[in-house]
């Protein structure tokens, strides 16, 4: 092997180990052994436009590339002429095919040279109209650009929200990405002229050769058109190619070549933008809202208005919170607007109470000391220590067993507390918001629940209505969590029809907001992103309780067999009334399509397929 590629060899070695030091001394070897090699230019440039690069070893590598004079490169084969008939009929062979890259290969290369037999606006028109993203159009017309145009690079910038044209999209001799640093004297000209804007030698050019990018690049061949929009004066983008060691300019048809994509993609350019801003504002609202809770308490009607009142007259202060309201009402928001609203510094920490086991619930809670028990090697701050200037959320208040209730009493009378296996107490003045589904004076009635701590934690009551009592907030609900749904999936949701509206509307919702924004998520996923009409009317549901007829032939079953027998009856005719449409069944339940096959294997209702 001969010293010279040995040492092109080794440089992109480095430059691939991020040994960026070695890789500039291997390329300024390769370059003292072939001044005029155009594979030591354009690693030259490949270097110098690493972002990784350090700025000095950077000017080395420009250095470099303008010392290095390319030798002439060979002329591209001629294209091969097709005889009219056999030219139409690979055309719309392959315009008929989902081969895309032969497609476009075919309407560059079928006709004569510089004359495309099938229009470049034509197969770019399908790649658009196919299932591919705007990036990978951008990608494959490019790749194939450079096969048509014998160019180095192929560059696709995007005027950026500071008004520059930055890269979106840069394709090299390899298929590869690369680094994107243009002439902004040669850019800037082609956008004035408003048309593609062909130097044959910009190294000799009288307008551009003095140019310190030009020089620095050390670019010869280039062609750049920008791409207009109708009714803008500047252009959202431009695309450019360039060729190192081609001193005699591209041919002809790359003009028009250029000038036709620049068309065909202007359009799908604009969208593609017009779409990103208005993502960009949905992900800003998105933040926005962000600031008060996860996801706001949204409507216009007067409980909503005035559960928002309250939080803003409440938040300033550091009382304790009940927070009241039926399962997927949104008390956890409530709680955060509550901590957010407020010049509290500290965390927010949530805790569900039901979720934690009984003998956890004082750890989790209060903290472990070091050494309380085999394995406690350090100390861990529970709940009310993380929140120290902060809030503490106990979610399901009411699931606390007496004994846990004294704990809780005398936190919120004291401000302390005592972690597990620890002598000493520790000072908190975490704000607590309680939240509960359950009748807490009922439950103080039946010796369940601690007067003293309910009236502790009650200083302030708010009282989250379910759905069922606002449903004039249901269009601005379903068009909030559309908006959410539409920013997560990237692709836009179309809104509902009115009596897609009626039929929600017609629901009881016992899972309130939370089942809402699940149905929705159903809906936009297995319809494709379209909200319409439910396949059938959905029916309001009873919400009373059921009417059953028990009547014994004998001595009675145990309680397991009997509610074994209940549940299978019960869902038998929850088919019948769906006929047989497990997710229609599963959403009249309030539960998942798993849930309800998880409930008919355990009754023995379970397809073979289930099993």
């Amino acid at each position: 092997m001969s010293p010279e590629p040995a040492a092109l060899h080794f440089a992109r070695v480095n430059l691939a180990a991020r040994s960026f030091e070695k890789a500039v001394e291997c390329l300024e070897t390769a370059a003292r052994s072939d001044p005029g090699s155009p594979e030591v230019l354009a690693l030259a440039h490949e270097i110098a436009g690493a972002d990784a690069v350090p700025a000095p070893l950077k000017a080395r590598a420009r250095a470099v590339a303008a010392k290095t004079v390319p030798k002439a490169a060979p002329a591209p084969a001629p294209r091969r002429e097709l005889p009219t008939e056999e030219a139409v009929a690979v055309a719309q062979e392959v315009l008929a095919s989902p081969d895309l890259v032969r497609a476009l290969k075919a309407a560059l290369g079928a006709g004569s040279p510089g004359r495309p037999l099938v229009s470049v606006e034509t197969v770019v028109a399908r790649l658009l109209d196919c299932d591919l993203d705007f990036g990978s159009v951008s990608e494959v017309a490019l790749d194939l650009v450079l096969e048509a145009t014998g160019a180095a690079r192929a560059l696709l910038l995007l005027r950026d929200e500071r008004g520059r044209l930055e890269l979106a999209r840069g394709r090299g001799l390899e298929r590869k990405d690369v680094p994107a640093e243009v002439s902004s004297s040669i850019l800037e000209a082609a956008e004035r002229a408003g048309a593609p804007l062909l130097v044959a030698d910009a190294l000799a050019d009288e307008e551009f050769g003095r140019a310190e990018s030009v020089q620095s690049l050390g670019l010869r061949s280039v062609a750049c058109v920008p791409i207009m929009a109708p009714g803008l004066r500047r252009a959202i983008a431009a695309l450019w190619i360039d060729h190192p060691a081609l001193a005699r300019g591209f041919e002809d048809g790359t003009r028009e070549l250029l000038a036709a994509l620049a068309r065909t993609l202007a359009g799908p350019l604009r969208n593609a933008q017009r779409f990103e801003a208005q993502r960009a504002a949905r992900r800003q609202k998105v933040d926005d809202e962000a600031k008060t809770s996860r996801m706001p308490l949204v409507g216009r009607s007067p409980s909503i208005e005035q559960v928002r009142e309250l939080v803003a007259r409440v938040a300033p202060h550091p009382v304790p919170v009940l927070v009241l309201g039926e399962t997927g009402t949104g008390k956890e928001l409530v709680a955060r607007s509550l901590h957010e609203h407020s010049a509290r510094k500290g965390a927010f920490v949530a805790e569900n109470m039901a979720a934690i086991p009984a003998a956890l619930l004082e750890s989790e809670l209060f903290g472990v000391a070091r050494g309380a028990f085999t394995g406690a090697d350090r100390d861990v701050p529970g709940a009310f220590l993380r929140a120290r200037q902060g809030t503490v959320f106990l979610d399901e208040v009411g699931e606390l067993s007496l004994e846990a209730q004294a704990k809780l009493l005398r936190v919120l009378q004291e401000g302390e507390v005592r972690p597990v296996g620890s002598d000493r107490v520790e000072r908190t003045d975490a704000r607590v918001v309680a939240a509960t589904n359950r009748d807490l004076p009922a439950m103080v009635r039946e010796g369940r629940f601690r007067e003293d701590l309910l009236y502790r934690l009650r200083v302030v009551t708010i009282r989250i209505p379910p759905l069922r009592e606002r449903l004039e907030d249901l269009p601005l609900l379903v068009e909030h969590v559309l908006e959410r749904i539409a920013l997560q999936r990237g692709e836009p949701v179309a809104p509902p029809s009115p009596r897609a509206l009626a039929a929600l509307a017609a629901r009881a919702w016992p899972g309130n907001v939370r089942e809402l924004e699940n149905a929705l998520w159903q809906v936009a996923l297995l319809g494709e992103g379209v909200l319409d009409e439910p396949s059938r009317p959905v029916e309001a549901r009873s919400t009373g309780p059921l009417s059953l007829s028990v009547e014994l032939a004998g001595a009675p079953p145990s309680l397991e067999d009997a509610r074994l027998a209940f549940d299978r009856s019960f869902l038998e005719a929850v088919l019948a009334w769906s006929k047989g449409h497990r997710t229609e069944a599963a959403r009249a339940l309030g539960v998942t399509r798993e849930g309800l096959s998880k409930l008919l294997k355990r009754v023995g209702l379970a397809r073979k397929k289930d099993s």
